[in-house]
């Protein structure tokens, strides 16, 4: 897959997304559902699960418990990758805690906090958490275009996103809700996102070429595991991204299926997806991290 050809395709799946999620929004993601113990809903979007059916507590409680998929495995990827002379403190010398580089660490570390805010979004409908949900996102979507453009053509970005993402953060977060700046500032934050994640479908595959050409001849079993990687990545965002516009444009349609199917939870898949997805992806910073060395060992655990 050539780069040019993975970022045209995420282009085009996020100017539907940008439509959706910002400047025409669905009518039926507008629905007041229930009220439960977080009060009445009044974030942006209520989604097609139906509030409060479990619990009072619990608004939207499959989309909120399979955030665990965006939380749970970049944790397990930073206890996979501890450093084994430091974790038994063998020796003074002993080098860093982890086997990772901190721009992977801190990348691990703003994802969790994605799962995190995606959980608490879920679980009250309130706009206050659902602020709680978008915001990380911008930040791991700049954190991860600034990796991939200084390692792919030199270019050292970070402290203009760092800037960027705290002042449309602090901005966004400042001003009221349906306001003009407000608005203003979150059209800004979702336009900022989609053609981040334009840079990272880029990003993604020139990395992963890179790496091949590194193990080329030398371990070529490497070469067909790096492109596997990289194609389950590009296809599971896809296939998010398609189970997110459906589940917000065809709600009905899905509730009301054949043969009495039922209503397939595909924002759950969402989750499942991307979280899929951004985990292949600390992969493949790691191996990218690794590609000079003579021996890399991949171990399921």
């Amino acid at each position: 897959m050539q780069p040019w050809f993975a970022a045209a395709v995420l282009a085009l799946l996020m100017c539907f997304t940008l439509t959706c999620y910002f400047f025409k929004i669905p009518d039926a993601l507008r629905r007041r559902g229930r009220v439960g113990y977080w009060g009445s809903p009044d974030a942006e979007f209520n989604w097609c699960e139906p509030d409060y059916l479990l619990s009072d507590y619990v608004a939207e409680p499959v989309n909120t418990v399979s955030n665990l998929a965006l939380m749970v495995p970049p944790l397990i990827f930073l206890y996979a990758h501890q450093n084994p002379k430091a974790k038994a403190k063998k020796s003074d010398d002993a080098g860093p805690r982890l086997a990772v580089s901190s721009e992977v660490e801190m990348v691990c570390y703003v994802q969790a906090v994605i799962g995190m805010g995606s959980v608490l979004f879920h679980g009250s409908l309130r706009y206050s958490m659902q602020l709680c949900d978008e915001i990380p996102m911008l930040w791991y979507a700049l954190a991860c275009s600034t990796i991939y453009l200084r390692r792919l053509k030199g270019i050292s970005l970070g402290l203009l996103a760092l800037s960027f993402a705290s002042v449309v953060s602090l901005a966004i977060i400042c001003t009221k809700q349906h306001s003009f700046f407000h608005e203003m500032w979150r059209g800004i934050m979702s336009c900022a996102f989609g053609a981040c994640v334009v840079v990272l479908a880029w990003g993604s595959t020139a990395l992963t070429k890179r790496v091949q050409e590194a193990c080329s001849g030398k371990r070529q079993g490497m070469v067909t595991f790096i492109e596997r990687l990289h194609n389950a990545a590009f296809l599971a965002f896809v296939a998010a991204v398609l189970c997110w516009l459906t589940d917000n444009y065809f709600c009905e349609e899905l509730w009301s299926l054949p043969l009495d199917l039922p209503y397939p939870h595909l924002h759950t898949w969402w989750h499942l997806l991307v979280g899929t997805t951004l985990y292949l992806i600390l992969l493949l910073f790691q191996l990218d991290d690794l590609r000079e060395e003579e021996k890399v060992r991949v171990t399921m655990r």
